[in-house]
């Protein structure tokens, strides 16, 4: 078998998909915790973190985020679609159940200051960093 890669990589993606659909065939749900892990970037400034969450199909009511001993944990829960009893489900991909997250930050964070929006299936959180770790200008005196 000759397999294709196209320049987006989505071949590889979806050989993936395949193999865990064969393993859940097989072997029956694997995963008896139905858990799964949205994406996430972390970006950094000067002044702050940013982490952003792809979690299409939920509602800010859906997922809440704390901070605990310097831990940013994000969890929530995609509820399972239900379908009328004459549909039959041919294929289903869309990751449902529960999921956490946790990200650990090195810098002292601002707890009174963190922010966090929901837009588009993208949660945002904005973590500023502490005023005692950022960097400050000291002025010399002369004389």
């Amino acid at each position: 078998m000759i397999l294709k890669q196209r320049i987006d990589g989505s071949t590889f993606n979806d050989l993936a998909t395949d193999f865990e659909n064969l393993v859940e065939h097989v072997f029956g749900e694997g995963n008896t915790q139905n858990t799964w892990a949205p994406r996430a970037n972390v970006t950094e400034t000067n002044s702050a973190y940013f982490v952003e969450l792809e979690l299409p199909g939920l509602a800010g009511d859906d997922v809440s985020v704390e901070l605990s001993e310097g831990s940013l944990v994000i969890s929530g829960e995609k509820s399972i679609e239900t379908t009328d009893e004459s549909t039959k489900v041919l294929r289903s991909e869309r990751r449902t159940g529960s999921f956490s997250r946790s990200f650990k930050f090195q810098t002292q964070l601002d707890p009174e200051r963190i922010a966090a929006s929901f837009n588009n299936g993208v949660l945002r959180v904005e973590l500023p960093k502490s005023e005692q770790v950022l960097p400050r200008k000291i002025d010399i005196k002369v004389g």
